[in-house]
Formats: structure tokens, C-alpha cells, sequence
């Protein structure tokens, strides 16, 4: 996962992944880890099941949720975009 910095609440210190279309819970987000720069990555030994829900959170604790990032039908090497940004 690569997050590109457009302009908004500081810097980015975490990024969590939810799977399947359920409605998000607090206990069912994933925490991802920063590999390097601006992208994060995450250590899972069992396979996701899409779609794919991201929470971007800045260092003011602010936090914005980037749904159905990976569709369902998603495919390996396909680029997917997501535009949210933070609020003012």
C-alpha cells in the first residue's frame, strides 16, 4: 500500500485495513506497518478477503476511512485509488 501526501493533517503514524463488506468495528481493524516512506505494509500469514476498507491516521490523531479501496473482484498488479483527505 502506497499513501501519497497531497496536503493535510501532518504526517501519517498508522494506517489500519478491514476486510469483507461488514461495517467496520473497532476490534476489526488491522494495523499495518510502515515499510518505508509512504508505504505501509501488513504481515498476514492468512489470505484477505476483499473488499478492502483503509483508516488513515495523522499524527493529530485525526482519522478519515478510505472504503472499498480493493473491490471484491480485485486484481494482482492492478493499480486502485482511493481520494480522501483529511478534514480542515
Amino acid at each position: 500500500m502506497v499513501v501519497e501526501f497531497e496536503d493535510g493533517d501532518g504526517n501519517l503514524v498508522g494506517l489500519n485495513l478491514h476486510q469483507s463488506s461488514s461495517s467496520p468495528t473497532p476490534e476489526a481493524w488491522i494495523s499495518m506497518q510502515q515499510s518505508w516512506g509512504a508505504e505501509w505494509k501488513l504481515n498476514s500469514v492468512s489470505a484477505l478477503k476483499a473488499p478492502l476498507f483503509f483508516k488513515l491516521i495523522s499524527d493529530s490523531r485525526k482519522t478519515v476511512v478510505a472504503k472499498n479501496v480493493i473491490p471484491s473482484r480485485w486484481q494482482p498488479g492492478a493499480t486502485y485509488r482511493s481520494v480522501v483527505n483529511f478534514k480542515a
